[in-house]
């Protein structure tokens, strides 16, 4: 199909994607193709539709085929984590992505204790909904990937299996304390801004008050990864005089404070009551759909930095898709933003690269084949 590469050179997962026309189509590699009769009978635990070289693969319209092809490579597999999204949905964290090995387990650990595992499905998949009652916020969480051996008749971890390690900070939904500096002394009046890590941008910003205390209500808080800045009181936040603060470093500071409030930022809970219940989503499928009994929690005057801190009119389709989602309307413009800026970049690559085509020498018609150098 137009646009479309092939051949394509497939990263250490070996995961291949065509989009084609209706029709018969092959499948090749630069590698050999292994002796079906030879491959390994527990590989039907992790492929299916085991491809040989001249095989028909007949494609018709809204059914996807798939196939596997075993070859022989010579080179040692390599386990990797190939994706990763980390996100905050109220009442749960969702953790997800993909190895490079099917069957892999999948543990989600703080320090040595493990609250969550799992085995990829056969395409290196896995997702996980875990509790935020059960996430420590003052330790960041580690993603373990281990090796599994399809090759016993009980497939199992072997005695020295490969293991690849991520490490991340958990999302706080609720923040309430104080504001200390780099010495462990307070900043009254300091600027307090929530930072997306990903891309560095001020989500929200606020000011700690007289005794540098401040909070921030869980619906200004953002369902992706963020850090905390401050900077000290009276000056522009600039990264000479800002302070960099984790989820976990701040919650260590403030551990005496919240034992006493009895506050749980992950659960986003004060003296066991949720402090914004609007802003929680009940569980993975369904959102908490009650304005009635929202809360703005005790925020001390922030502003947004992406619109109005106000809600929209009733019934705006932005308004039902945040609440369908557990998130203000401002966090779903910023989502919708970011989507509409990747498909519009995808639109102008793809028309770039007809124009592209069309342009070619070889679509001219003054344009001649040459007869191609002799490989010796």
């Amino acid at each position: 199909m137009p646009g479309v590469r092939n051949p394509v050179v497939t990263r250490e997962d070996g995961m291949f994607n065509f989009n084609i026309e209706p029709g018969t189509s092959y499948l090749t590699a630069s590698l050999v193709n292994a002796d079906l009769t030879k491959v390994h009978p527990n590989a039907a635990l992790a492929y299916t539709n085991i491809y040989k070289y001249g095989d028909p693969i007949v494609e018709t319209i809204n059914k996807p085929e798939q196939r596997d092809i075993p070859v022989l490579s010579g080179l040692q597999p390599i386990l990797k984590l190939m994706g990763f999204s980390h996100l905050q949905l109220g009442e749960q964290t969702r953790i997800e992505g993909r190895a490079s090995w099917p069957l892999t387990q999948v543990n989600v650990m703080q320090g040595n204790v493990s609250i969550a595992q799992q085995n990829a499905d056969k395409f290196g998949g896995f997702s996980f909904f875990i509790d935020n009652g059960s996430i420590d916020p003052s330790q960041q969480l580690k993603l373990v990937l281990t090796e599994v051996d399809l090759r016993e008749q009980n497939p199992t971890i072997p005695t020295n299996p490969k293991t690849v390690e991520r490490i991340f900070d958990p999302i706080a939904r609720y923040l309430e304390g104080y504001a200390y500096d780099a010495a462990g002394r307070l900043m009254p009046m300091a600027t307090v801004r929530v930072v997306l890590d990903t891309s560095n941008v001020v989500y929200y910003e606020t000011k700690a008050d007289d005794k540098a205390f401040y909070s921030i209500s869980p619906k200004f808080l953002p369902i992706l990864p963020y850090h905390i800045e401050y900077s000290p009181a009276n000056v522009i936040p600039a990264p000479a005089n800002t302070i960099k603060v984790t989820i976990p470093q701040f919650v260590k500071k403030n551990k005496e404070y919240h034992d006493t409030q009895l506050i749980h930022p992950m659960k986003g809970t004060k003296n066991g009551v949720q402090v914004d219940p609007g802003a929680y989503v009940k569980n993975k499928n369904k959102a908490q759909n009650d304005q009635n009994n929202s809360q703005e929690g005790q925020n001390s005057g922030g502003t947004a930095k992406y619109g109005s801190k106000e809600t929209m009119n009733a019934g705006s389709p932005l308004e039902n898709l945040a609440q369908a989602t557990g998130q203000s309307p401002t966090t779903m413009l910023i989502v919708l933003i970011i989507l509409f800026v990747v498909v519009a970049a995808v639109l102008v690559m793809y028309i770039r690269h007809q124009r592209a085509q069309i342009m070619s020498p070889k679509n001219s018609e003054d344009y001649a084949d040459e007869e191609p150098e002799e490989m010796v």
